[in-house]
């Protein structure tokens, strides 16, 4: 069993669900959208898809306002880079790459930081 993110071709809702293997060639299914009621997803054939529930990519970004439609973009691209980390059978690219993933986001943190840090200075000097 495979876990699949579908996003709704409508509004941009994901929803995850389980990918299993049929034995029998069984009438088509489909999957309809719980937000605007559109097609998600349409089969039949040699997989069924089972357990559909609503799915939330945990990853923010405080200083964009996130939509439907960027929330499925960026969860298809960290789904993509998923697949593609977990391609590299390299044991010692792939703790590189990890450590390098960490010290971009513990960069950021520090720069975000000092933002905040050089703001709160520059509000308070208004008063």
């Amino acid at each position: 069993m495979t876990q699949i993110v579908f996003s709704c071709t409508n509004c941009g809702a994901l929803y995850r669900a389980v990918q299993k293997q049929r034995n029998a060639s069984k009438s088509p299914r489909s999957f309809n959208c719980a937000e605007c009621n559109a097609p998600v997803h349409s089969w039949e054939g040699q997989f069924n898809y089972l357990h559909w529930r609503k799915f939330v990519p945990t990853i923010r970004d405080e200083g964009m306002i996130l939509t439907k439609q960027s929330e499925a973009a960026d969860a298809l691209e960290a789904f993509r880079l998923l697949i593609a980390f977990r391609s590299i059978r390299d044991r010692a690219a792939r703790l590189r790459i990890v450590e390098k993933a960490e010290a971009m986001a513990e960069h950021q943190r520090d720069d975000e930081a000092a933002d905040a840090h050089q703001c709160s200075l520059s509000d308070s000097s208004l008063h």
